[in-house]
């Protein structure tokens, strides 16, 4: 049982530090022991963490087949912990394969079995990606209840990481139905959560989003003050896809207000990032929006 216990910690402190290979290689040698020894507890154990990795790596044939054979032990075993997992795990897959319907039943199955338990903490995670599928699948008003659902529990366990989340999955869905007031109070407190959690990422996505619905709103002092904080974020971050974004906010907020002059600027600066990043469909984007400018300049000469 040592070897075995040894190689898992060792597994867990490499993926900590982000050496897979060192990191599968120790649950590898785990999972050899745990089968010359018979431990199945720990063999579906080194299975899972096995197939994490793969995961991760893009090898989700290879995962697939390793979270099958643990979805079986587990049921031998009566693991009930170990099996929502499994369930947990095959559904990423299978909707990054691009297999919704498979993923969300999966899901599925993973819930009723965290219900039984009690488990909050997994339960939580289950509905956010049946949410995600339901979105994929165009069903927003199911996928809205689950969020919702997600968004107590995860006020209850005080977790505030997949709390933003969740309000900024249902700030887009009730974005795009037209609810501004709501979806902009969502995002309002998932910004508030980025900032107390310092996740930048998240954080310059949310004021970009913002920065759409103030704009819907004539608020055009409130989005450029979100873009121009973005813009800032994304220098730090390096992030040029969001950066260009960022840029053809304020060049759409100097248009409305009839800066032309600074519109105009602002969209050349996104046309340079896009190029250098080679992103065609923004630059389509940048390239029409500097022409309505050039027209608009034409006619007040």
């Amino acid at each position: 049982m040592f070897l075995q216990s040894a190689n898992a910690s060792q597994g867990i402190v490499f993926s900590k530090r982000g050496n897979l290979d060192d990191a599968l290689a120790c649950y590898v040698e785990q999972e050899k022991i745990c089968r010359d020894t018979g431990e199945k507890k720990y063999l579906q154990k080194s299975l899972l963490d096995q197939a994490g990795i793969l995961m991760i790596t893009g090898k989700l044939d290879s995962a697939m087949l390793l979270l099958q054979e643990q979805e079986q032990i587990c049921r031998d075993l009566k693991n009930k912990n170990g099996l929502q997992a499994s369930f947990a795990h095959q559904g990423l897959i299978q909707e990054n394969s691009g297999n919704p319907e498979q993923a969300l039943k999966l899901y599925q199955k993973q819930e009723q079995i965290c219900r039984k338990l009690g488990d909050k903490k997994y339960l939580q995670l289950s509905l956010g990606n049946q949410g995600n599928v339901l979105r994929k699948l165009e069903n927003p008003d199911s996928a809205l209840a689950l969020y919702k659902e997600q968004e107590n529990i995860c006020r209850e366990l005080k977790d505030r990481e997949n709390l933003h989340k969740s309000l900024g999955n249902q700030g887009a869905i009730l974005k795009t139905r037209g609810d501004r007031d709501e979806s902009l109070r969502l995002y309002r407190e998932q910004e508030l959560i980025c900032r107390s959690l310092n996740d930048q990422d998240t954080l310059h996505r949310n004021l970009n989003t913002q920065g759409l619905i103030l704009m819907g709103k004539n608020d055009l002092k409130g989005a450029l003050t979100c873009y121009t904080e973005q813009e800032k974020i994304c220098r730090e971050l390096n992030d040029k896809k969001y950066l260009q974004a960022a840029f053809w906010g304020q060049g759409a907020v100097f248009m409305s207000s009839g800066n032309l002059d600074k519109a105009l600027k602002m969209f050349k600066e996104q046309e340079r990032i896009c190029r250098e990043i080679n992103d065609t469909e923004s630059l389509h984007i940048s390239l029409h929006s500097q022409k309505l400018v050039m027209n608009e300049l034409g006619r007040k000469q």
